[in-house]
């Protein structure tokens, strides 16, 4: 939670600098008596939802031909057996890089969620994994993060 906290600050500061650098760019007898106050918020939802977009959008065109390369995550018990979902961050010049939610039971702490980041390559005719990165796993691992966040 705290991620995403600091994500919607960085948000913020991205959405005051473009609203400031347009204000500078902008003729001062065209700026008149308008806030800019409604500009930042409109500037920060933008800053805040496009990156959730491009990931989601990822995820609609990619995640049918990168589902083998989860489940070869999972039989090789890198992952925990129990995905809840993936999303594709990225997938450019034959490299691409998925966020994977699984769920894992304990039986004296109940349930959690484990996020893991994998890389995968593109050899031609398949996409091939090359690496499962822990970023948040209840055995502690914590070796990177999500941008944009996901919990």
């Amino acid at each position: 939670m705290l991620g995403l906290l600091a994500y919607g600050i960085i948000a913020l500061v991205v959405a005051v600098v473009f609203v400031g650098g347009a204000s500078l760019l902008t003729k001062v007898g065209a700026l008149g008596d308008r806030s800019n106050g409604p500009r930042v918020l409109i500037a920060w939802a933008f800053c805040f939802i496009a990156p959730y977009i491009w990931v989601e959008a990822n995820t609609k065109m990619l995640a049918a031909d990168l589902e083998p390369v989860v489940d070869e995550a999972v039989a090789e018990e890198e992952v925990e057996p129990d995905v809840v979902s993936t999303k594709v961050q990225y997938a450019i010049g034959g490299k691409a890089r998925l966020i994977v939610i699984a769920r894992t039971q304990e039986e004296e702490w109940g349930s959690y969620r484990n996020i893991y980041g994998i890389t995968a390559m593109f050899n031609g005719e398949n996409w091939q994994l090359v690496s499962v990165t822990p970023i948040n796993t209840e055995e502690g691992d914590s070796a990177g993060f999500t941008f944009p966040p996901y919990w």
